[in-house]
């Protein structure tokens, strides 16, 4: 993974595109700790536009009426500040949108859609809608969002034929639940693409011609716990999902998670035609590149082929 690794400043960069549809990083000169960063929401949208472009529609290609840098004004709280929110606060916050906008927002769980197991319990609002807690089932929650009623029937309205006609991105939040970044930028992708779809036809466009799935807790107790790895319940395994896939790794040590088992289960329900994920501790676009079937134990690695992009 060390390889054709993209810099691109991007907590602290402005994003936009032009109406030639050419997308453009700038590095704002200045960029420090401490400093609100304004474009990390509207970035990921970008990226999404950008990214998911390349999978030809029948509609014709996204065109802009104006620059995309006036997603920069849309604001991401009443005050201007931004404050974390707990597990109980993003499965409030996501069954709010369904309920505000059920035309273009789906709210599903793994544990539903694949009946696989749970790790553990989680904390959550009652269902009163008061502010008393209550102990659940830690859910793997995922968002279905495209704009429901340009499908032909209702019959294509369900997860099984979601991919019949419309390409798919996947947008996974995190693996590691003590990375606090990805799934607050994945809620808030969410809200953009629901609350700004009308005053910008970019936006409208996406919902009309993709499906975007959006997993903002892939590793939802470790979110809840503030943990790297999946806290299985009731005996306290820890295991990384980051490192639970079939992939560079022995048959008898992949799939352990719920977290993993649901980027899986979702992988075989949607012919996903590109993923992002998020991750913390660095400022990167990379693409996977860099196991060990092309690099050495050295650390030399090939250079990566072109389709490799």
């Amino acid at each position: 993974k060390g390889l054709g690794w993209v810099r691109s400043g991007f907590r602290c960069s402005q994003m936009w595109a032009s109406k030639r549809d050419v997308f453009v990083v700038q590095r704002r000169s200045m960029c420090g700790r401490g400093k609100r960063r304004k474009g990390w929401v509207s970035g990921v949208v970008f990226a999404l536009v950008a990214l998911s472009a390349w999978k030809s529609c029948a509609s014709s290609p996204v065109t802009f009426e104006e620059p995309l840098g006036h997603v920069e004004r849309v604001p991401i709280a009443s005050n201007g500040a931004f404050k974390y929110r707990s597990y109980a606060e993003m499965v409030k916050e996501m069954r709010e949108l369904e309920n505000k906008y059920p035309e273009f927002v789906k709210l599903h769980d793994a544990q539903t859609e694949f009946e696989i197991a749970h790790a553990g319990e989680c904390d959550e609002f009652a269902e009163d809608g008061g502010s008393q807690m209550v102990s659940k089932p830690c859910k793997q929650w995922f968002l279905v969002i495209t704009n429901y009623a340009t499908w032909t029937d209702e019959e294509e309205q369900s997860l099984e034929s979601a991919v019949q006609n419309r390409p798919v991105v996947l947008l996974s939040g995190e693996l590691h639940g003590d990375e606090r970044v990805g799934p607050h930028a994945s809620i808030e992708v969410a809200k953009l693409l629901a609350a700004e779809k009308d005053r910008l036809p970019w936006l409208k466009q996406l919902l009309d011609t993709r499906v975007l799935v959006i997993v903002p807790m892939t590793n939802a107790i470790g979110f809840a716990k503030s943990a790297r790895e999946e806290i299985q319940q009731p005996d306290g395994v820890r295991i990384d999902p980051n490192r639970d896939f079939p992939f560079d790794q022995s048959p008898k040590l992949c799939m352990q998670t719920i977290a993993a088992r649901t980027i899986n289960e979702l992988l075989r329900k949607f012919t996903v035609s590109l993923m992002l994920t998020f991750h913390g501790g660095t400022n990167v676009i990379g693409y996977e590149w860099g196991d060990y079937g092309h690099c050495s134990q050295t650390g030399k690695c090939e250079n990566a082929p072109d389709h490799a992009f």
